[in-house]
């Protein structure tokens, strides 16, 4: 039943993003398709982060000591990363009024396009 109620509360949510995206006439619109762009970005990178972590702990299960080390420089480089993207939109969107919609517009359209950028690179190194 939670599912169910679940679904019919969220679905209108889905559905109004969706045409938000496609018939875009007004600003709000643009920084709302921004927003949910970034978050669906950000839920794709997370995936395929938490995929080569797995993936890593599995194949050196057998090599306590290499499994940890290579997932430290996983986790640092992804936190170094989540640094550079933020800082790197910063730069990007620095002669934009800093708390206008349009400046959050701008960061969230960076941040979506460098993650992006990210999640394809996760799954490279999934794939060595």
């Amino acid at each position: 039943m939670k599912k169910i109620l679940m679904i019919i509360l969220v679905f209108p949510l889905w559905a109004k993003a969706d045409s938000v995206c496609d018939n875009i006439t007004v600003s709000d619109q643009v920084y709302t398709c921004s927003k949910i762009s970034l978050e669906e970005s950000d839920a794709s990178l997370n995936n395929e982060y938490k995929k080569l972590l797995s993936k890593v702990s599995a194949e050196y299960n057998s090599h306590e000591e290499l499994k940890n080390e290579y997932i430290k420089k996983i986790k640092l480089s992804q936190r170094a990363w989540l640094n550079f993207r933020d800082k790197n939109c910063e730069v990007f969107s620095y002669q934009i009024e800093a708390g206008t919609q349009a400046y959050e517009t701008s960061m969230n359209s960076c941040k979506d396009k460098m993650t992006q950028e990210r999640t394809k690179d996760l799954v490279s190194i999934q794939n060595q």
